[in-house]
């Protein structure tokens, strides 16, 4: 699409939306279930889209995708009353003695959402569910990187709603630089930094406001007294999931010198139970979605030898990195510096816990802090003495099934699309 399809797409959606014909709560009721129905009818086509683009476990992308999404379209469906009634907001104000002040949630307008390729469907649908309930229109841009998801997102989502109101707009970099080009009431990204920063730059022409999901390394912090075994497996089930391809899985962990040896024995134990003597053979793990990234990984994993204590095997022509533990890589090491986005899995060993603590506080604030302990005290301490998007105990991942996530903002912008309800909401004085 050049720019002058764009404008006009844009226009189009901008002509329905002051129309009124996304903002009733039948036409929000209506097209989440339309919306419902897509997933239901065509859910293993999204699955073997998935699986085609960079292979995808089946039960991956049922689970996380297609499950997760519909659960989050039901939630939205249960909360709609609640969604646009009127907050009241009276602070008692002597200003305001014998008034009633409250909020009036009112949509954004046209919203552009830009999708990512690691979770396709769960990244680029979560965010049109709450534009939806909202009463937004929106355009989609799903990721180009994932070609057959995006294509089978472009020939089924227009037979469930309506294209004067939801576009898709399918294309490589070019037509993503046209889309920041226009004039949006909100842009909605999740993905790399990098390109956060150019859609920030775009953003600021119109003031466009916007929610950008980044990265970062999360730790893992697991203290002596808990299940060495519970931790580990949870901890290789998160990273590995996905291939490493999550923005919130374990990016590395802490833990005392007294249990290094014991925990990397029950991980190592963990990833053969989960994937095999032979990983490369097992149908529970995907692959690195393309060459670019491929090798972008491998890089992180030359010269490693020494450090590696499971895995590292590598086959170029298969984009396969096998799931690898390392230990004592030295912290300057960009394994110890950049998200790994990866099967890579480093792990640091702290004489204390607090050293533990002064590790993740030097550095930038991550999404998220995996803390695996039965003692309630140091727990407390990890929520007092850090700062993060999150704080989850004796668990990985499952944070990111609620909806009141992440509500720190972490430099340079690190909200979650949970967070984003697509709602401006006014003042009204009576």
């Amino acid at each position: 699409m050049d720019l002058a399809e764009i404008e006009d797409v844009v226009q189009t959606l901008r002509a329905s939306f002051k129309k009124g014909k996304t903002l009733s709560k039948e036409s929000r009721h209506r097209n989440l279930n339309n919306l419902l129905r897509l997933l239901d009818d065509h859910a293993d086509d999204f699955i073997d889209a998935m699986h085609k683009d960079f292979r995808k476990p089946p039960q991956e992308a049922r689970g996380y995708e297609v499950d997760g999404t519909k659960a989050e379209i039901t939630i939205h469906l249960n909360a709609l009353d609640n969604l646009m009634k009127p907050k009241n907001v009276n602070d008692g104000s002597y200003l305001l003695m014998g008034k009633k002040t409250f909020l009036k949630p009112e949509p954004y307008g046209v919203v552009l959402i830009i999708g990512a390729w690691n979770y396709p469907l769960q990244l680029t649908l979560y965010p049109l569910v709450g534009a939806i309930a909202a009463g937004n229109c929106a355009v989609i841009k799903p990721s180009e990187i994932t070609a057959e998801f995006a294509a089978a997102l472009e020939k089924y989502l227009p037979q469930y709603l309506d294209q004067d109101c939801f576009r898709i707009v399918n294309g490589d970099k070019s037509v993503a630089e046209n889309l920041l080009k226009c004039r949006f009431d909100y842009i909605m990204y999740t993905g790399n930094a990098t390109v956060g920063r150019i859609i920030m730059e775009a953003a600021s022409k119109h003031l466009t406001p916007v929610t950008l999901e980044l990265g970062g390394k999360s730790p893992a912090v697991v203290d002596s007294r808990t299940s060495l075994s519970t931790a580990a497996k949870r901890i290789v089930w998160g990273k590995y999931v996905n291939d490493g391809q999550t923005c919130i899985a374990p990016d590395y962990v802490l833990c005392e010198k007294k249990v290094k040896d014991e925990l990397i024995t029950e991980m190592k134990r963990h990833a053969a139970l989960f994937y095999g003597s032979d990983p490369q053979k097992s149908e529970s793990l995907g692959r690195i979605i393309n060459d670019r990234h491929f090798e972008r990984v491998a890089k992180l994993l030359k010269d490693k030898e020494k450090y590696i204590v499971h895995g590292g095997e590598i086959d170029r022509a298969d984009r396969y990195i096998a799931p690898t533990i390392l230990v004592d890589v030295p912290l300057d090491d960009p394994l110890m510096q950049e998200e790994i986005f990866g099967p890579l899995l480093p792990v640091v060993a702290v004489d204390n816990l607090q050293k533990a603590l002064d590790f993740i506080n030097e550095r930038e604030k991550p999404l998220v802090i995996y803390t695996f302990s039965d003692n309630s005290a140091f727990i407390d301490e990890v929520v007092q003495e850090t700062s993060s998007g999150a704080v989850v105990v004796n668990d990985t991942l499952l944070h990111a099934g609620t909806t009141n996530l992440w509500i720190h903002r972490c430099p340079p912008i690190r909200r979650c699309w949970c967070q984003w309800d697509g709602e401006i909401p006014w003042p009204i004085l009576i």
